[in-house]
C-alpha cells in the first residue's frame, strides 16, 4: 500500500474540516424559526394599535387608557375563534363590566372587509370588530397560533394571555382575568 500523497492528505484535512463546521452549525438551534410565545408580553406594555373598525371608524389603544381592554384576535378560518363569538358578545354586552370599564375589541387578522362581513351573516358579532388588514398588529401581539385573547389592565400592561381554547374552562378563565384586572384601580 502506498502512502498518502500530500494532495490527498490535504483534501482529507479539508473535508473532515468541513463535516466539523457543518455539524457545529447544526447544534446550534435556529432561532428565527422557534415560535412566538404571546405571554412573554405579560407585565409588559400592550402594542399600541390605530385600526380600522368593520364599516366604521378607526380605532386607538390609546384612547382607552384607564380601561380594560380585552383584544381577541381570530381569523375566519379557526373554528374556535369563531366559536368564541357568543362569549365575546356577552362580555362586550355586559353593563355591570362595561361601567366598570371593559373594552372588547375582536381583532381580525389579514382577512379582506367583504370576507369578514360574509362571515358575519352566518355567525354574528357586534363587538367592534377591527380590521389588522397587513397583520402588524397580529405580529406585534406574536399571535402565530389562533385564536389569542390578551387582556390589558388600566395601566396599559398587558396582564393576561390566552390561546388555543378549551370552550367554557378558556371562557371562565378570561372572565377570571378580566375581572381581576377590573378590580384593579
Amino acid at each position: 500500500m502506498k502512502p498518502m500523497t500530500k494532495t490527498a492528505g490535504s483534501i482529507s484535512s479539508i473535508f473532515l474540516l468541513l463535516i466539523g463546521i457543518s455539524t457545529a452549525s447544526c447544534a446550534e438551534p435556529a432561532t428565527q424559526d422557534l415560535p412566538k410565545d404571546p405571554n412573554t408580553l405579560k407585565g409588559k406594555p400592550a402594542p399600541g394599535f390605530a385600526l380600522q373598525q368593520l364599516g366604521g371608524n378607526k380605532v386607538s389603544l390609546a384612547d382607552d387608557k384607564g380601561k380594560v381592554v380585552l383584544i381577541d384576535f381570530w381569523a375566519s378560518y379557526c373554528a374556535p375563534c369563531i366559536a368564541a363569538f357568543p362569549h365575546l358578545q356577552a362580555l362586550a354586552n355586559d353593563p355591570k363590566r362595561a361601567e366598570a370599564g371593559l373594552k372588547v375589541y375582536a381583532i381580525n387578522s389579514q382577512e379582506a372587509e367583504k370576507d369578514v362581513k360574509e362571515l358575519l351573516v352566518d355567525h354574528p358579532l357586534k363587538a367592534p370588530i377591527l380590521l389588522d388588514l397587513d397583520g402588524k398588529i397580529s405580529d406585534a401581539y406574536l399571535s402565530e397560533n389562533l385564536p389569542l385573547t390578551i387582556v390589558v389592565g388600566r395601566d396599559g400592561n398587558v396582564s393576561s394571555v390566552f390561546y388555543g381554547s378549551s370552550g367554557e374552562k378558556t371562557f371562565e378563565q378570561i372572565d377570571a382575568a378580566v375581572d381581576a384586572a377590573l378590580a384593579q384601580k
